[in-house]
């Protein structure tokens, strides 16, 4: 992400059409929502188990934010300010498309991506808009190097494949 704002700080005035873009539309670039876990973070680790999930207060904060069906929501968020940062600025803002790099496996998450019963695997969450995400993943997928291969190559599951 440092790389893309680099971009578009050096090709606006320069490039007619990122400054267009520019000039019309809201970008937000958020480098990391948990500094904590980027520090100890290990390169290649794809599940986060030598480092890089929690926050300083040892909180999953990809666990922490509120759940679409959970019928009281009401979370604690006291080890988590970055969650209740994030909530804030989320809600604050009017979002007409995000995107965003998660750390681990190698994986294109489509928003609502749960089930009621919080199912690993087996339960597809479609939503109103899933054919535009499934065409955003698969534009990003097909030019992704890693991802465009199947095979994610992690060392703690070789055995791990993707279409």
């Amino acid at each position: 992400l440092v790389y893309l704002a680099d971009y578009l700080l050096r090709g606006y005035g320069h490039e007619s059409r990122l400054t267009h873009l520019l000039n019309t539309t809201d970008i937000y670039i958020l480098p990391s929502l948990n500094p904590d876990g980027f520090e100890i973070a290990s390169e290649g680790d794809c599940t986060g188990k030598r480092g890089g999930r929690e926050n300083a207060r040892g909180r999953d904060l990809n666990r922490s934010f509120p759940d679409q069906f959970s019928v009281n929501p009401r979370l604690d968020l006291t080890d988590v300010p970055e969650v209740r940062a994030m909530i804030n600025w989320i809600q604050s803002n009017r979002f007409l498309l995000s995107g965003n790099l998660h750390g681990g496996s190698v994986v294109a998450s489509y928003p609502y991506d749960d089930s009621p019963s919080h199912a690993v695997s087996g339960f597809y969450s479609r939503s109103s808009d899933d054919e535009v995400f499934k065409y955003l993943a698969r534009a990003y997928s097909a030019i992704h190097p890693i991802m465009r291969t199947g095979v994610p190559n992690c060392e703690q599951d070789m055995e791990e494949t993707f279409k």
